[in-house]
């Protein structure tokens, strides 16, 4: 690869979603392993990159079918979407939602990936050291703490 199309892939910003699973009050965490490139023993929500010409909803359907094995059939609120850089220096942009009242379980059709845990939200919070995560995280807070206090 030359060096000029090696810089201009650098400045590319990559979108894609992340998804933070909630369910009995625990949310769905992924720990990378300590050989992840990216977020070695890193605490991250899950989550992918969009392909060409894909909109979020598409994306975000796609990578919890490939990931999960979850074929639709879930409420997905919109939290937000933030910029940020990994410790490579690649950019991202994603969208971030809060999934529930989703059917069926949960199988990590990606083991290579990390392994899923699911923790009160509280503890993910405490654990995960991203500020991307931490963020979601907290905002997923506030989002929950609206949707109880409708319901009373």
């Amino acid at each position: 690869m030359s060096p000029e199309r090696r810089k201009k892939e650098k400045k590319e910003i990559q979108e894609g979603v992340v998804f933070l699973l909630f369910r009995d009050g625990l949310v769905l965490m992924e720990r990378r392993p300590p050989d992840d490139k990216g977020y070695p023993n890193f605490l991250v929500i899950p989550g992918g990159k969009s392909e060409t010409d894909e909109t979020p909803r598409e994306t975000l359907v796609r990578e919890m079918r490939e990931e999960l094995g979850l074929e639709g059939g879930f409420q997905a609120r919109f939290l937000d979407s933030y910029h940020f850089t990994d410790f490579s220096g690649r950019k991202y942009f994603p969208l971030a939602y809060l999934i529930t009242d989703f059917k069926g379980e949960i199988h990590n059709l990606k083991p290579e990936k990390g392994v899923h845990v699911w923790l009160p939200l509280e503890v993910a919070m405490g654990e995960a050291r991203l500020v991307a995560s931490k963020y979601v995280l907290l905002i997923a807070r506030d989002k929950l703490n609206e949707v109880r206090q409708s319901k009373d």
